[in-house]
């Protein structure tokens, strides 16, 4: 049961976004989205947190947590920027619940703090107890007295705002705790505080604590008040018409009781209802419990197949269960087994059994779970020494816990040992004991009031059922009225429809005629489309074949632009002018540039455009090999991955060549420095290329336009080839720049 604890402190704050329509669910979605009214936006983005906290429980909503922290950090900022701070603090308890939920208990406390420094800063709040029992519920390894020193402060608070319903909520934590520590009077007492804060709330929360009132007023043996309670907590959910965590809880109470009452019957029927809900969350000690209880009660029912296939079911998981579930289907697995005398299956979970025993306080209410099936099974093992070790502890803990069963099974247990060992007046007087709590327990004037409870439960459904019944009734004769109405209309509607008959049959025909008629122009259409076809055909093999000339073209200029280079070179070999053989290289670089253009042209498939960052590179590439440079001079490129046509690429390969031949030529002295080329778009469908180097820089009092030199004008020249502006500039070297508009190709359109 200290496993739910953070399923029951969750509940309290999200059961009323849990259940919201999808009307008020697609309000607060289009709410969260609009800008003017602040107050709705932030109200509808808590809404949501709090509805996927709610869903966050469920198989099928595996991203609900996620929501969860999405929209609270977003009523976060929201809250700041209106500097709402009850709603800050809000939001600072939804973002505690998640990060509690992902066990990241440290920023979850933080949170929780937050959220009472934010409440408190409002002034006027009446919900700063909420966030103690955010700051409680932060760290699920707390001891429960420690716990329970926060909700007290939680209590305290809620009392001095006038919180009736916030009062209840923090009560019901502090009765559950008290459950859990064994102080089962002081804990009914709680409760019963707490369904009375309820009253006059307009809240459905009250079923829960008659619930968990319910379950103790068993544990104390008063069944009657148990069953009342339960029953009572039955009738309010059914009213609701909720299926959740709760609903999974108060069934599987209820089931118990009537488990303990051996009304099997409907101790089968709430079990299988609260198992089908309990599928739906993934909290495997939620199941745990139901489906281990379920058990006992298919083999009380003769159903033992059942019971052992949910079983074997169970211990699957059992090494991925927590320890509380842990212990439960240890507890129930070794009911089983004893009870089918199967003792070889019964022997790992008796030693589990001991060991969990063992780690608990004498004094501790699950002492129950285990006690007694290790009575059961060293008995059966004749092993009486072990069998009355476990009997008297499991005495000593019903004494503690003032329970009625509990003292009824321990003496039946010690009349069993007595018996067999022929202590024949020892014997007597624990029959005698058990005799007498079990008529406490189940006295004749209490099964007439279980009895009388029952035919109350049973006789406010029928009730409810006839209820439903009449309105049916009514419904059904307004429905025949209807239907008497229809058959007039469909009488009528036949004497029309003989008089359409004819026009049918003449429309008929006429659509046939149109159908022959449409055959005849399909058939048109079709000799039309193969025409088509075969055009179409022809005219991509024209392309086809268009293609290969261009590429063949492309490969014969780029062969004859490498002949003009071996010519070029060959001149130079005869040539002893420096000047001029300066020049001819210069023109082999240029013819260069441009081969290599067509060379990637016809390599190509596309065989309009160029890959910019491919084409420079290897430009650059082949003019470090023509001047030898080695390492001497680094390139660094920044080059955008873009296509261009041919008529602006060759401009562009031309310039690059020239800047780059003018910067290794005269930039660099001492033969060591940085180029730097890069081709980046700037604005609109404008790209810039610039060259720049760290070298000497150009001369004082230079300008471009009035450069006489062939590499200054070759690139200016180019520059208005393709519309650009051109322009040099000394920056820690020369920069040479080139803003132009880029043409999209047909191909890249």
């Amino acid at each position: 049961m200290k496993g739910l604890l953070t399923l029951f402190i969750s509940f309290f704050f999200f059961q009323s976004a849990f259940s919201q329509s999808a009307a008020e669910l697609k309000r607060w979605h289009n709410d969260s989205r609009q800008r003017k009214d602040e107050s709705k936006r932030l109200k509808a983005l808590l809404g949501l947190a709090e509805y996927h906290f709610g869903q966050s429980n469920m198989v099928s909503k595996p991203q609900a947590l996620d929501s969860v922290h999405y929209y609270s950090e977003k009523a976060e900022k929201q809250s700041v920027a209106s500097n709402d701070n009850e709603s800050l603090g809000q939001a600072f308890v939804l973002t505690s619940r998640y990060f509690m939920r992902i066990k990241d208990f440290s920023s979850s406390e933080k949170y929780a703090d937050k959220a009472i420094n934010a409440y408190k800063t409002s002034g006027i709040s009446k919900s700063i107890g909420y966030g103690y029992l955010a700051k409680m519920s932060a760290n699920e390894q707390r001891k429960p007295e420690e716990s329970m020193k926060i909700i007290q402060q939680a209590i305290a608070e809620f009392q001095k705002a006038g919180n009736r319903k916030g009062e209840a909520d923090a009560t019901m934590e502090y009765a559950f705790l008290q459950m859990v520590i064994g102080k089962v009077a002081e804990s009914l007492e709680s409760y019963e505080k707490c369904i009375e804060l309820y009253k006059g709330t307009g809240t459905g929360n009250s079923k829960r604590a008659y619930s968990l009132a319910g379950l103790l007023y068993y544990q104390t043996g008063m069944l009657d008040k148990s069953l009342e309670y339960q029953l009572k907590a039955i009738a309010m959910l059914e009213d609701s018409g909720e299926e959740n965590v709760e609903a999974a809880e108060i069934y599987n109470y209820a089931a118990i009781t009537y488990f303990k009452i051996n009304d099997n019957k409907n101790a089968d029927l709430y079990f299988s209802k609260a198992y089908d809900i309990a599928k739906k969350y993934d909290n495997q000690e939620l199941k745990t419990m139901i489906l281990s209880n379920e058990i006992l009660t298919l083999m009380r029912l003769c159903r033992s197949k059942e019971a052992v296939y949910y079983l074997k079911e169970m211990e699957k998981d059992y090494n991925k269960m927590e320890v509380p579930a842990q212990r439960m289907l240890t507890s129930r697995a070794l009911t089983t087994y004893n009870t089918l005398k199967d003792f070889k299956s019964a022997r790992p979970y008796a030693v589990k059994a001991e060991t969990f025993s063992s780690n608990l306080p004498l004094t501790s209410p699950y002492q129950g779970m285990f006690l007694p099936p290790l009575f059961h099974y060293y008995f059966n093992m004749k092993d009486f020494k072990l069998a009355r070790a476990y009997a008297e502890k499991f005495l000593d803990n019903a004494e503690y816990l003032k329970g009625t069963g509990g003292k009824e099974e321990a003496h039946r247990m010690l009349f069993q040992l007595d018996s067999v060992e022929s202590n024949f007046t020892s014997a007597i007087r624990h029959y005698e004991l058990s005799q007498k709590y079990k008529d406490s327990l189940l006295n004749q004037e209490k099964n007439k009031e279980i009895a009388s409870l029952q035919i109350a439960f049973e006789s406010e459904k029928k009730d409810k059922n006839l209820l439903l019944a009449k309105q049916n009734n009514k419904i059904l004769t307004k429905t025949s009225q209807f239907q008497k109405s229809e058959l007039e209309k469909a009488a009528l509607i036949r004497k029309i429809g003989i008089g359409f008959l004819v026009t049918f049959l003449i429309i008929i025909f006429l659509l046939y005629s149109r159908y022959r008629i449409k055959q005849r122009t399909n058939r048109m259409l079709e000799s039309q489309k193969n025409e088509i076809n075969q055009k179409n055909n022809s005219l991509e093999r024209l392309v086809s074949e268009k293609q290969l000339l261009l590429k063949e073209i492309h490969h014969r200029v780029k062969n004859n632009l490498q002949i003009v280079m071996s010519l070029l070179n060959s001149q130079s070999a005869y040539l002893k002018d420096q000047s001029a053989i300066t020049a001819i290289r210069d023109s082999q670089h240029r013819v260069q540039s441009m081969s290599l253009i067509h060379q990637k042209l016809y390599k190509s498939n596309d065989l309009t455009a160029i890959n910019m960052p491919e084409y420079i590179s290897e430009l650059v590439e082949y003019l470090q090999d023509s001047f030898d440079l080695g390492l001497s001079v680094h390139f660094e490129q920044h080059i955008e991955n873009i296509d261009m046509d041919v008529s602006q690429a060759v401009p562009l390969g031309l310039i690059l060549n020239e800047a780059i031949t003018n910067a290794i030529k005269y930039a660099f002295p001492t033969r060591q420095g940085k180029i730097t080329i890069s081709l980046q778009h700037t604005h609109d469908d404008y790209f810039m290329l610039r060259i720049a180097d760290n070298g000497i820089g150009l001369p004082a009092n230079f300008e471009a336009k009035k450069a006489t030199s062939l590499g200054m004008r070759l690139m200016q020249g180019l520059s208005d080839d393709i519309e650009g502006q051109f322009a040099a500039s000394d920056d820690n070297g020369t920069v040479i720049t080139v803003e132009f508009l880029y043409h999209y190709t047909l191909n890249h359109k």
